[in-house]
């Protein structure tokens, strides 16, 4: 036998089923008033709240919701952004190929002990950048799992 009282989690548990409780805590049961009482308050308390009607709202819920997504856009708003980063891409790519000697020669001309300073800090600089933007979105998304 148990010598203090069970918690309110095996008494609820004994309350809606006692045939899943151990030997142990129905043994307690019948032998501790104090927790035939607290079973007793929980009967009580499952069935007011089994009693009550359910919930019903007195206005149109669907019709609240739907005024609050957004409208469709044109095809124009809707890849916009990917114009423009198509935009972009080609620019460099025609700017690169017109540009390509000069590259070159710039690129021989550096000692590569320079280009790799040049060219660390600027990945590092894009990761960070990167990553910074993720959490921004990831942190959006968050927000709006809460409307």
């Amino acid at each position: 036998m148990i010598d203090n009282h069970l918690t309110d989690i095996e008494i609820q548990e004994y309350v809606l089923d006692a045939s899943q409780c151990t030997k142990v805590n129905l043994d307690h049961m019948q032998v501790c008033g104090h927790c035939r009482v607290k079973a007793t308050q929980y009967k009580r308390l499952f069935a007011g709240i089994e009693g009550q009607e359910q919930a019903a709202f007195d206005f149109d819920l669907a019709a609240l919701v739907m005024e609050k997504l957004p409208a469709n856009k044109n095809l124009w708003d809707t890849y916009f952004e990917w114009w423009l980063a198509g935009f972009v891409l080609l620019v460099f790519v025609i700017g690169g190929y017109f540009l390509r000697t000069d590259l070159k020669a710039l690129r021989s001309s550096l000692t590569p002990l320079i280009f790799l300073l040049i060219l660390i800090p600027v990945l590092a600089l894009l990761v960070f950048l990167g990553f910074d933007m993720y959490k921004a979105y990831q942190k959006k998304m968050k927000a709006l799992n809460f409307y």
